[in-house]
């Protein structure tokens, strides 16, 4: 993966390649008394890959997910 655009403590994006290619763009906003993140995901499946996750993607995901946003908190908080 490789970053696309970067706006210390407001934005982080990156492209992934090879296997599922994406782009991965997070962005952060003070609200209230705490701060809104939003991830944005585009992907292009590669053919045959759909048939690959029937059944329940998410789970099968989760720990993917949830490594990619570890490492954004890092990243973000040492921009803080």
């Amino acid at each position: 993966a490789h970053s696309v655009a970067y706006q210390p403590g407001k934005l982080y994006s990156f492209k992934t390649e090879g296997g599922i290619e994406s782009t991965w763009t997070y962005t952060v906003a003070a609200e209230a008394k705490g701060t809104r993140l939003t991830a944005q995901i585009e992907y292009e499946p590669p053919t045959g890959a759909l048939a690959k996750l029937r059944g329940d993607a998410q789970q099968r995901h989760q720990a993917e997910v949830d490594l990619v946003l570890q490492n954004l908190k890092a990243i973000l908080d040492r921009s803080a």
